[in-house]
């Protein structure tokens, strides 16, 4: 079925639709909002069960000159972007997924780049995103780099086989026409890979650009095969692998094919250690089999030691254990990579002043390729990350990590900020103090490398007390190594790393001008001598650019940035005098801790001018409306109050649920704007049961006042968030101020947390936590002890389940009429806690609102191990002996020890109060809202409580 029409136009988007309603009207909206007039989009519904059909059909209706809607049978991805290929009428090609989304000028500058180089594939770059974050993928830095021309063809420049998705790339039809292309519907895996190279061999020439060519949503809980950790997975890269050959011989490409090769054999490794712990024994022998018959079919054969600069030690391993198929090797390898702490004494052993790997214990065989010394450091791949850089009334504020693969970073290397002089080669160097960074070495170290002490801490260095003499300075970080003090590492700054390069504008001191020269490679600044006529002439190239930039915004039709800027530079004075509390959590929320002080403010210190920022539409704007000083979310005056209120409080992240489109844009051209509020975090659970300092972090969020429930608590953060004591306020949370008028009924609350490891709805069917829960609901004894004491359960089904079984049409429901399953917003969690005598749960941090009320918690773990290793590191609470509830594994126990709170009147054990207490802050006198309004009151007077 075909709706609306088209015709010949510059470009043609296809967007292959399946179930995507949540994220389909973003990605859409970007295609409404391209400067490039003679597109047309495809969306080809490859059968959606949700609204995703309805949402195009809208877009149809509203857009028909721009947007066709193609409804189709399910037969996956490759099979939709087929089917737009048929109907596609563009000079040029473009696939875009329904997830994710571009920016208005990306396929502008794409088409006419490729026209005017007369290319017929375009590659750009990606950014990543999620809620919390934005990155780019490093491999991308390899296309782009300077040295490198801007048109090119794959046969020449093999870093052009580091990019494998469709969507970051135009194809031009004719060639796809002219060699019949289309995608592998028989692959489910890898079909972007093939198809790609299939285009940038055939192709004439390829124009490559460092822009901006596709916004890539990662979703924790992607559905797609992709995602997905069984065998079909791993034959599907063995397929990919076949057909990517056959087009290598029959095209005479087999000298080229030795990047590709080495590429896919890599991932194919890396995705049995990443996927191993859900596949079983006999899964497991049989990807290996796999495995054995995907390296026979390569067209090279590499050796280790050809390997050695591009795999590292677990890869290596594996690639030698599957190549000459040693099953009983490779699963002894994945044992050791999957139970670290049983392994792994430390991260190297030195043999003979060797030093190597501390696989060298397990594999000795193989040392020549397990050294972790004698190593050649100039190319040893490093990152360095500075997370705060910024230059202001001279002073330099700089922040962040550096850690060089597979080289521990240790708590007595010495690191320092070397500024050199180009010109005369003189140094001046400014030492750093190192920070524990767990997160780091979390995220990196792969469970085996440890790169705890990479971090420096912010440090604000007074360019003035340098004496810089006038010149360009490079700006670099020196890694001393204690262990051997031969050993110096240095590394260069690249300028692209400085994220808002607003943040590096033209300083003044006394009678010298230093300017931060972004657009050098290398981090540089330039001090020179100025008079007073020409220091007032480069103040007015300042508002000169700063001007440009805001004619860019009215260009863009972005009045409602512009119209705040006058505003703030008109009256934000006035404002910023009446000490101001802006106050808010998501932006369709007022249930959590932001809510309860925000109720208490308005009740018991109504002088304070204090605003609450809320979506109109949501369900909780009635609840809220009636303590007045209520802002719209995204409104003129959400925005500027942003700007000119003394304090920003929320219980997530502000950057993430407060921030608008308009704050980020007006920061980006004046991001010292930003400095006059103070950031209060309040949080929204108790940190210990999880590491997330990946996510908190001083150098990431910056807050001013970090709130905390306990001493243990607040120890953690000062350790290991890069926050100052005076910073972190013990308090509790604002939300516990309502747990104390409690209406205990005969009921029971289970609660359990989500698993990201269950990826879609066929994974969570098939997992053992779905068994378990089940299994539990319609355990016979629990129906039993329940019915005959007339007692209630509550199931609370984690919302990302609820979702996956509604997709499904599946009812999660017991045969008891005893046992109910609660609905995602049929009621607050916080009267379900209220209201309940016993809450069983797993690993959720509803536990320490439970115990608060000194009630008894049962922690079900039957899935401890692979929780901790999948889902989140473990935190500071060990839950074998800390927690404050019996942790049990086996269901049998758990429905004793029910039966056990049932004769015992639901009571909570003298043990697990004391244990509560370590845990949770209650306050002596006053309330928990009390507390925190009076930590915030303190913060401009510089006092502690």
């Amino acid at each position: 079925m075909l709706i609306g029409g088209g015709t010949l136009k510059a470009l043609s988007v296809i967007v292959p639709i399946y179930n995507a309603e949540k994220y389909l009207e973003e990605c859409l909206d970007s295609l409404v909002k391209q400067s490039l007039k003679e597109i047309e989009v495809l969306l080809i519904n490859d059968g959606s069960t949700d609204k995703s059909r309805e949402i195009a059909e809208e877009y149809v209706e509203k857009y028909g000159e721009k947007f066709r809607l193609i409804n189709k049978e399910n037969g996956g991805v490759a099979s939709a972007r087929n089917r737009g290929l048929e109907l596609a009428t563009g000079e040029y090609i473009a696939f875009l997924d329904p997830d994710d989304y571009v920016l208005p000028n990306t396929y502008r500058v794409m088409y006419l780049k490729s026209r005017n180089t007369k290319s017929d594939t375009f590659i750009g770059n990606i950014k990543c995103f999620n809620e919390e974050r934005t990155w780019g993928l490093p491999y991308m830095a390899k296309l782009f780099e300077e040295d490198l021309p801007e048109v090119r063809h794959i046969k020449n420049n093999p870093e052009l086989n580091l990019s494998p998705s469709v969507c970051n790339k135009l194809f031009k039809r004719n060639l796809i026409l002219k060699y019949e292309l289309k995608f592998d519907e028989e692959i489910n895996v890898g079909e972007d890979f093939l198809f790609t190279q299939q285009c940038l061999y055939l192709s004439n020439r390829t124009c490559v650009l460092n822009i901006n060519s596709l916004n890539y949503r990662v979703i924790q809980s992607e559905s797609s095969l992709t995602k997905r950790s069984d065998v079909i997975y791993f034959k599907h890269l063995y397929k990919n692998i076949q057909k990517l050959k056959e087009f290598y011989v029959s095209h005479n490409l087999e000298k080229y094919s030795i990047i590709a090769e080495k590429r896919q054999w890599k991932f194919f490794i890396d995705s049995i250690i990443v996927r191993q712990k859900t596949l079983d024994y006999q899964e497991l022998e049989e990807v290996f089999e796999i495995g054995f018959r995907f390296y026979k079919m390569l067209l090279n054969d590499f050796t280790m030691d050809e390997l050695l600069g591009e795999f590292n030690h677990y890869e290596l391993l594996g690639h030698q254990f599957l190549k000459g198929n040693e099953k009983k090797k490779m699963f002894q390898l994945l044992e050791i990579i999957k139970n670290p702490k049983k392994f792994r004494r430390s991260n190297v052993i030195t043999v003979q002043a060797e030093v190597y790997s501390f696989l060298y214990e397990y594999f000795p065989e193989y040392s020549d390729y397990l050294r972790a010394k004698n190593v050649n450091f100039k190319k040893l791949k490093s990152v360095l990350k500075l997370e705060v850089f910024k230059m202001r009334n001279g002073i330099l504020t700089i922040g962040g990590y550096i850690f060089y693969y597979n080289y521990a970073s240790e708590k007595n290397d010495k690191k320092r900020l070397v500024f050199r002089n180009l010109e005369t080669k003189s140094e001046i160097s400014v030492d750093l103090d190192n920070e524990l960074r767990t997160d780091i070495t979390n995220l990196n170290g792969s469970g085996v490398q440890n790169y705890d002490y990479c971090g420096f801490k912010q440090k604000d260095i007074d360019l003035r007390n340098l004496d810089l003499e006038n010149g360009h300075w490079e700006i670099r970080i020196i890694v001393e190594k204690n262990q051997d003090k031969k050993l110096s590492l240095e590394h260069r700054i690249q300028s692209k790393t400085i994220n808002n390069k607003n943040y590096a504008k033209r300083n003044f001191i006394n009678e010298k001008q230093i300017d931060t020269l972004l657009n050098r490679t290398y981090l540089t600044i330039k001090v020179s001598k100025v008079n007073g006529l020409r220091h007032f002439k480069n103040q007015l190239i300042i508002y000169k650019l700063n001007l440009k930039q805001e004619i860019k915004l009215l260009r863009k039709r972005m009045y409602k940035s512009l119209l705040i800027i006058w505003l703030y530079r008109l009256i934000s004075f006035y404002f910023k005098k009446q000490d101001i509390w802006f106050i808010g959590e998501r932006s369709d929320t007022a249930q959590d801790n932001s809510y309860h002080l925000f109720k208490y403010i308005r009740e018991k210190h109504p002088d304070i001018k204090c605003y609450y920022v809320i979506d109109r539409k949501s369900p909780d704007f009635d609840k809220i409306r009636d303590y007045g000083n209520i802002v719209y979310f995204n409104s003129i005056r959400h925005t500027f109050l942003l700007l000119v209120a003394s304090k920003i409080i929320n219980s997530y992240s502000d950057k993430v649920f407060m921030h608008t489109e308009e704050y980020k844009q007006i920061i980006g051209i004046y991001p010292e704007w930003r400095e006059y509020g103070k950031n209060i975090f309040l949080q929204h659970g108790v940190i210990g049961v999880s590491r997330v300092n990946h996510v908190l972090h001083k150098n990431k969020t910056n807050y001013d006042l970090f709130i905390v429930s306990s001493k243990g608590e607040k120890r953690h953060i000062v350790k290991e968030y890069g926050y100052p004591e005076s910073e972190v306020k013990l308090t509790g949370l604002a939300r516990w101020d309502n747990l104390g008028k409690t209406s205990e009924k005969k009921e029971i609350l289970i609660m359990p947390t989500w698993r990201a490891w269950i990826k879609n709805e066929e994974s969570l069917l098939k997992s053992d936590y779905f068994q378990r829960l089940n299994s539990l609901i319609h355990n016979e004894e629990l129906i039993k002890l329940i019915e005959e004491n007339d007692l209630i359960i509550n199931f609370y089904l984690h919302y990302e389940a609820q979702r996956l079984l509604e997709n499904l049409g599946v009812q999660f429901e017991s045969t008891s009429k005893n046992i109910k399953v609660i609905k995602k917003d049929s009621i607050s969690v916080q009267q379900l806690l209220k209201s309940s005598s016993l809450l069983i749960t797993d690993y959720s941090t509803v536990s320490f609102d439970f115990a608060y009320m000194y009630k008894p918690v049962i922690f079900y773990q039957f899935d401890y191990e692979l929780f901790f290793s999948q889902h989140y590191r473990e935190g500071i609470i060990n839950h074998q002996t800390d927690l404050f509830g019996k942790v049990i594994k086996d269901e049998d126990l758990l429905v004793s020890k029910i039966q056990y709170y049932v004769d015992n009147k639901m009571k909570m054990e003298t043990k697990y109060k004391e244990k509560t207490k370590r845990f949770v802050m209650k306050p002596k006198r006053g309330t928990h809202c009390a507390i925190i309004f009076e930590e915030i009151r303190s913060i401009d007077k510089g006092e502690a409580i």
